[in-house]
């Protein structure tokens, strides 16, 4: 298994030293082999209309950054291997920025906080910054490295903060008890892996990884690099409001997830693409299994790999069912580090496996997030961060209005490739919805 240390220590300066999660330890290879590393930044524009408390935010935030120990974390490689290092919480400083009203300028403050990138081993792995533009018209900018965070910890730290303002701002005591720290579950994960179900589920993934073909020759615009450099483009894509409206019904009718829905289309888009049978996609799951962990800020979420195969005799409708059934079964072992199956399912002796995985889709709940406030209306949004980690990704976000497609491809496809793909995959989509009964090889 990947190079962490096993137990929990203090340092010389009396910090608490603890190992990283296999999760963390991926993240922090990832940021030392991109060229563009403020692609694992993530980051929230939170903008906040009506008479904003300054202080009270910036007793808030310091309060926020006390109880999740992830947010004043530092990471460092010795002699032990790679750990994380709790700093001791200190009073975060928020001082204003007055900005230009319109929101072009705006934008640019926020963009440009969004895109700094973090320094793992000597500086801070998240950070504030407060803007006023105008009269009761605020936006607070919260910045992530993703080596501490996930989607669903957003929403639980968003929680934690409005909860901390409206404290502060009423002046009341507040009576709520420590939340369980990422450090406990590196314990658990280390237990868990160690165990008879983890190695059965390690057997599992070995498996069902076994003989698959990882590498994707997506028919790119110019020659594929042999290490992607993290730059690309970053395109927003929406599907067809009806056809969205029509393939959420159809989800339920079935009683499959609209990611299996979607998830099916997005194969056969890429066994077309690359003239194959099937193709190994990886999708990104939460790994909140355990009820203690449900509150627990960290990037939890991990990668599985799916096998996407395509039979020709069997209809759209059968094979979207079959890609239902065995996302079930992949989420029994969804609690196996990425990086695990990578090393120990035999993967990276594999062909194509150290460019393996190339391409990713997921699906993401609406990331607007509205904030309760007092006397304020606050609503966040995540703001994305041009570049990529892999050569082709799409994040499938369903909302009220229909889906949206955010894709990232790398620099060697054209901008109008991707456009031309999209477009395919959303008449497969609709074939899906109106002739379910087709077979694969007149899909």
């Amino acid at each position: 298994m990947a190079d962490v240390p096993k137990t929990a220590r203090s340092s010389a300066a009396g910090e608490r030293v603890y190992p990283a999660s296999q999760g963390q330890l991926r993240f922090a290879e990832g940021d030392a082999q991109l060229g563009n590393r403020s692609v694992l930044n993530v980051a929230l524009r939170i903008s906040i209309a009506g008479p904003l408390d300054p202080a009270a935010l910036a007793t808030a935030v310091s309060v926020l950054v006390e109880r999740r120990h992830v947010l004043r974390t530092r990471f460092r490689r010795d002699g032990t291997g790679f750990s994380q290092q709790v700093m001791p919480a200190v009073p975060v400083e928020l001082p204003v920025t007055d900005l230009p009203t319109d929101d072009g300028a705006v934008s640019v403050w926020c963009e440009r906080q969004a895109m700094e990138p973090f320094d793992l081993h000597h500086g801070k792995v998240a950070r504030f910054a407060l803007a006023r533009a105008g009269a009761d018209r605020w936006v607070l900018m919260f910045v992530q490295h993703h080596i501490v965070t996930d989607a669903m910890s957003l929403s639980i730290l968003m929680a934690d903060l409005a909860e901390g303002y409206r404290a502060a701002v009423l002046g009341v005591a507040e009576n709520r008890g420590q939340p369980v720290q990422l450090a406990e579950f590196v314990r658990w994960e280390q237990e868990h892996l160690a165990s008879e179900e983890g190695r059965r589920s390690i057997e599992f993934w070995r498996t069902e990884l076994d003989g698959a073909e990882l590498s994707i020759p997506l028919p790119g615009d110019r020659p594929r690099p042999a290490v992607l450099s993290g730059h690309g483009t970053l395109q927003p894509f929406d599907v067809d409001t009806n056809l969205a409206r029509e393939l959420t019904r159809w989800a339920e009718a079935h009683h499959v997830t609209l990611y299996a829905v979607l998830l099916t289309a997005f194969g056969q888009l890429l066994r077309g693409l690359v003239n194959r049978n099937e193709v190994v996609v990886v999708g990104a799951f939460p790994n909140r299994t355990r009820q203690q962990f449900e509150d627990l800020a960290g990037p939890l979420t991990n990668s599985l790999a799916l096998r996407l195969p395509g039979h020709p005799d069997h209809t759209i409708g059968e094979t979207v069912l079959g890609v239902a059934r065995h996302l079930w079964t992949l989420a029994d072992h969804v609690t196996v580090p990425f990086s695990v199956v990578l090393n120990e399912a035999d993967v990276l002796t594999r062909p194509g496996a150290d460019q393996f995985p190339q391409v990713w889709f997921s699906l993401h709940p609406d990331p607007g997030r509205r904030l309760a406030l007092p006397g304020l209306r606050a609503t966040a949004e995540e703001i994305a961060i041009p570049g990529v980690r892999s050569d082709l990704g799409v994040l499938a976000i369903p909302d009220v209005k229909g889906i949206r497609l955010w894709t990232e491809a790398a620099h060697y496809i054209a901008p109008q490739t991707v456009s031309r793909w999209m477009t395919d995959y959303e008449r497969l989509l609709r074939q899906l919805v109106d002739h379910p009964a087709t077979q694969l090889r007149e899909w």
